[in-house]
This record gives structure tokens, C-alpha cells and sequence, in this order.
């Protein structure tokens, strides 16, 4: 194998690399790619253009940020389950938090975690902490986790509860608190948001279920400083705003790919 046949074998795995990066937290940029790959800037920028020349990626150019186009659908079916993240849903939310300020992000379970697929914080005036997309919380210790334990079936719930209790450093804490945990989720399921307060966290919270059919998809949560918003404010001011974007992003879906 000659030299250049090395490099060119390089090269397509970074690429696929690449897109399987994108499949996973919905749209980076190249810092991000560069990190995770080991490699200079350069050339992440290299591979994500090279990408978009291709037709498999697009740039957003108002946050020069790459995502997954429809053609990755040629290449692997796990495209749709992703697609509508970037192409439907992140105009809807990024949108939306421009309107009101707050740090929003789109969130689903990912193991024992929920994961941040897509989210505003680095054009929110008023994150007081910025993450990125790919951030994680534990599904037991944050409101979009506990709103998705409400919404899925016993059988999956009952499991990353048992998982949750065995994994957990503070031993016994949940266990003992099984029945609380069920009561939680019921009052969570019945009033369909969640906004628990997690005094360890800088900003307070609301998350908000995206169902298509019942079937929970993903969440919308939204942080907060707590002194800016009190609850009847939130509740009665920004959880119709926040339901009415979850349905605004359920009805922009195809049903193909919902």
C-alpha cells in the first residue's frame, strides 16, 4: 500500500468519523470536531467542507456551526431519527429563544442521561452558564430526564431506575425513595411539564414534552435565573409559550420521519 493509499484511507475514515460525530449531537463546529477527532482546525474545517461540497453536511452561516443533511439518509437509516432535529426543529427553537432570551435546548435520553441535542446558549444574552450541544445530566437529577421517565413505558422506566440506584455514589439515597420517585413522575405525567428546583445548579429550569401520539420524542427545556421569573409567571407566561412551540415542531415533522 503506497503512502498516498494510507492517507486516502485517513481521510475517509475522519469523514465518516465526521458524520457519525453529527449523527450523535445533532450540529458542531469545528473546534468541537477538531477535539474529538485529535486533529488541528484546519483540518476539521478541511473534512467539514469537503462535506458540505458533497451534499452530506450543511453550514449554518448565521452560527457557523455543520449538521447532517438529507442525503446522509442514503447512507445510514438512523438519519431520520436525527434529521428533523436540525432541519425542523433547531430554526423552531433557536427562534424562540431569541424572542425571549433564555437559554433553551432540545434534549433526549441517551443510556442513564439525557442528552442536549441541540442548544442556544452560545446566542442567549441571558445564559448565566454556557454549555454546548452534547451536554448531559443524569435522567434521575434534571427536569427533562424526570419529564421523560413520566412519559415512557414501565418497563423502560422501572430499568434505568434500577440502573440509576445501583450506579449511584450516595448509597441507598434513591432506593429509599423509590415511592417518592413514582409519586414524582406521576404528578410530572399528569401536569405534563417539570420544573424542580436543583439548588447544586446555577440557573432554575422548565422542560416541556415533544409527543407525537402520546410517544414522548424528545423535550424542550428552558433555564432561568430564579429571581427574574417567579412561577406564576412561568407557569402562566412561558409554559403555553413553550407548549405551543413543542406543537409547532410536532406538526413541522413529516410523519415519515416522527
Amino acid at each position: 500500500m503506497t503512502l498516498s493509499d494510507r492517507e486516502y484511507l485517513l481521510t475517509l475514515e475522519r469523514g465518516l468519523t465526521v458524520l457519525k460525530e453529527l449523527n450523535c449531537f445533532c450540529d458542531l463546529g469545528p473546534r468541537e470536531i477538531a477535539e474529538k477527532l485529535g486533529i488541528s482546525r484546519t483540518a476539521a474545517f478541511r473534512i467539514l467542507e469537503t462535506l458540505v461540497h458533497s451534499g452530506y453536511v450543511r453550514k449554518d452561516p448565521a452560527t457557523r456551526r455543520y449538521s447532517l443533511t438529507g442525503k446522509v439518509q442514503q447512507l445510514s437509516a438512523g438519519y431520520a431519527q436525527t434529521a428533523w432535529i436540525a432541519e425542523i426543529a433547531a430554526p423552531l427553537v433557536r427562534s424562540f429563544a431569541h424572542d425571549i432570551g433564555w437559554p433553551c435546548a432540545l434534549t433526549q435520553p441517551l443510556g442513564l442521561e439525557m442528552v442536549a441535542r441541540y442548544i442556544t446558549d452560545q446566542e442567549s444574552p441571558l445564559a448565566l452558564r454556557r454549555y454546548p450541544t452534547g451536554y448531559s445530566l443524569p435522567i434521575l437529577k434534571c427536569n427533562s430526564g424526570l419529564l421523560f421517565l413520566a412519559y415512557c413505558n414501565e418497563e423502560i422506566r422501572s430499568s434505568i431506575i434500577a440502573q440509576t440506584i445501583h450506579s449511584d455514589s450516595q448509597d441507598g439515597y434513591l432506593s429509599e425513595r423509590r415511592q417518592s420517585i413514582a409519586s414524582l413522575l406521576s404528578e410530572i405525567r399528569e401536569q405534563g411539564w417539570c420544573s424542580l428546583d436543583f439548588a447544586d445548579r446555577p440557573e432554575a429550569g422548565i422542560a416541556v414534552p415533544i409527543l407525537e401520539d402520546s410517544r414522548f420524542i424528545a423535550a424542550i427545556h428552558m433555564r432561568f435565573a430564579r429571581k427574574a421569573i417567579s412561577e406564576d409567571r412561568l407557569l402562566k407566561e412561558y409554559l403555553p409559550k413553550l407548549r405551543g412551540l413543542c406543537s409547532n415542531i410536532v406538526h413541522a415533522i413529516p410523519d415519515h420521519v416522527a
